[in-house]
């Protein structure tokens, strides 16, 4: 084999002791990745205990309150400026890694990538000596003992990474992502040590289709499948072959990795224990109920609206900006489908946002537009349209949620301390931020809230808003700014309709009236608009809320980036369009 590493023969007894060393540094990967969860807590732990003394120090001591404003000044500059630098530091680590206008992922996941990578890589080495099978099966083993913790950062309603890091689910799917192309790495290098092996030897064609290795092969072949169809060009071009590949895939990949490395079936029994579990949690916390669907003309989005009891209403309008995972009943469906339209019928389960919730008539509503992909034109086809054809207009619905970063950080945000809250809203994505932005005037009357609101057509807005008398009280608000352009009530669908553009078309109320007094018939000036929110006060903290595509969340950041660099405090959340 070279220099470094070489076919060496053991003895049983050696051989023994390879196993329990690959056992042992398994086990250290496995574990290891619980830290720094352990450590978050602990911070949190010592914070909080920090804060309690702190308080009990000051209601036992006097602490004389100097009369001077430059020794107050001093007092406060020293925390100041350490609290401006660490929010530059995670200001420039959320930047994104951009290549050819190409986002490749925030440096944060870069940094912690290349961290973890090269821990499990330091662990697929120690003790391997001059072993090249050790070395072969230690990578094995180390990719194998990430499984569960991979598992574990994709969990919804049971993910206990979401609890020690005060996250969503949706923060940590980057990571979890991240995670799984690191294990798919791992197992490459696995599996081409292993076939160099079998060349060399001159058994390649006896070991390949021998049970234990070939299952290995499919689950490799299954893994490989997986991180191709999870990159974001397959994604967009068929969110539903990702999806279906993924769930298949995280079940018969442990199966197959049973029977192929028996060492392993710890990892293999905890990978699928925390799925089923999961599983199990959310099915018992589904909500099913009949939908009205209304197609709304001139557009291509659909309405949907739910009637829900009393206490499962109430989870949703506590969590303003949450979203729902909506599948279809498979019983509401024609019988008559062909096998393959009800095997896909299974995977008809897509995020939408919680556009409003009545608890006076016990409703909660939903908007969705119009694609390609079964779940959306299924709904178009059961909708009611007052200018088309009626359909059916009735389907039973599933939802699972309510999810999304905002269920968390709304709590952080009401409590920051904000003098001013900015909101950017691109199209249909008014409907994340208008439950935040009443919430916020309910809350917290005293701070300053704006928002922007770029719309594609007429219907946008009624779509985005469906309480009539919500969108009545809150499109003739004052710190509502709507921008249009184009001619009143004419939307161009397709010329809009490209990922990344700013929704920004005509828009009128469908009866001959703006639906607001003064809308601006051009594009919003974010810039201008960020800079004059910083300049209103100097010292004032700011949060900026975005929800749009991605070229506008990108030119809002690019906006408020060089105030953050100066020292300002920021609050920063986006909800971008894409999952």
């Amino acid at each position: 084999m070279g220099w470094l590493f070489e076919f060496v023969d053991l003895t049983p007894d050696q051989k023994e002791q390879r196993r329990r060393a690959i056992d042992f540094f398994a086990l250290v990967a496995h574990y290891s990745a619980l830290a720094p969860a352990l450590v978050f807590l602990a911070v949190r732990l010592v914070r909080r205990l920090g804060r309690r003394l702190a308080v009990t120090k000051r209601s036992l001591v006097y602490q004389q309150v100097p009369r001077s404003p430059l020794a107050k000044a001093h007092r406060h500059e020293a925390s100041s400026l350490l609290t401006a630098r660490w929010q530059r530091l995670q200001w420039w680590l959320s930047d994104d890694v951009s290549i050819a206008r190409l986002s490749w992922g925030q440096r944060n996941q870069w940094a912690m990538g290349l961290a973890w990578t090269a821990w499990l890589l330091l662990l697929c080495f120690l003790g391997t000596g001059r072993d090249y099978l050790h070395l072969t099966k230690r990578f094995g083993a180390i990719a194998l003992s990430q499984l569960p913790i991979q598992h574990l950062l994709a969990l919804k309603a049971l993910n206990p990474f979401a609890w020690a890091f005060c996250s969503s689910h949706e923060t940590l799917n980057n990571y979890h992502r991240l995670l799984g192309r690191i294990i798919y790495y791992l197992v490459l290098v696995h599996a081409l040590l292993y076939n160099y092996y079998f060349l060399a030897t001159a058994i390649w064609l006896k070991r390949f289709f021998a049970l234990v290795v070939f299952c290995g092969v499919i689950a490799f072949g299954l893994i490989s499948t997986l991180t191709i169809t999870s990159t974001a060009p397959i994604r967009a071009f068929s969110y539903r072959l990702f999806f279906i590949t993924h769930i298949l895939s995280a079940l018969l990949i442990p199966l197959l990795i049973f029977v192929h490395a028996p060492s392993a079936r710890l990892y293999l029994v905890e990978t699928l224990i925390v799925y089923f579990l999961d599983r199990a949690v959310r099915t018992a916390t589904t909500v099913t109920s009949p939908a009205t669907i209304e197609a709304v003309p001139g557009t291509s989005l659909v309405r949907l609206s739910l009637t829900l009891p009393a206490h499962k209403l109430a989870r949703f309008a506590a969590a303003p900006g949450s979203h729902v995972y909506l599948s279809i009943r498979r019983d509401s469906l024609p019988q008559d489908q062909g096998v393959w339209s009800l095997f896909r019928s299974l995977f008809l389960y897509n995020p939408f946002t919680v556009a409003s919730v009545n608890q006076i008539q016990n409703t909660l509503s939903l908007v969705a537009r119009v694609r390609n992909g079964p779940m959306t034109t299924t709904l178009a086809r059961y909708a009611s349209s007052s200018n088309s054809s009626p359909g059916h207009g009735q389907l039973s619905l599933a939802l699972d949620g309510p999810y999304g970063a905002m269920t968390h950080l709304l709590d952080n945000l009401l409590g920051w301390g904000a003098a001013r809250v900015l909101f950017f809203a691109g199209g249909v994505g008014a409907t994340f931020v208008f439950p935040i932005y009443r919430a916020l005037q309910d809350e917290t009357p005293s701070v300053k809230v704006k928002l922007i609101w770029a719309v594609r057509g007429a219907a946008d807005v009624a779509c985005a808003l469906p309480d009539s008398s919500a969108a009545s009280s809150v499109l003739r608000d004052r710190q509502l700014e709507l921008f249009i352009t184009g001619v009143l009530g004419i939307a161009d669908e397709s010329e809009n309709s490209a990922p990344g553009a700013v929704e920004m078309t005509a828009i009128s109320s469908g009866a001959d009236r703006p639906l607001v007094s003064k809308p601006h018939h051009q594009r919003p000036d974010v810039a201008q608009i960020i800079n004059d929110a910083f300049r209103q006060g100097t010292e004032e903290r700011i949060a900026i809320l975005v929800c749009g595509p991605a070229d506008m969340a990108r030119t809002v950041r690019q906006s408020v980036r060089p105030w953050v660099m100066r020292g300002r405090q920021v609050w920063w959340h986006d909800e971008s369009f894409g999952w």
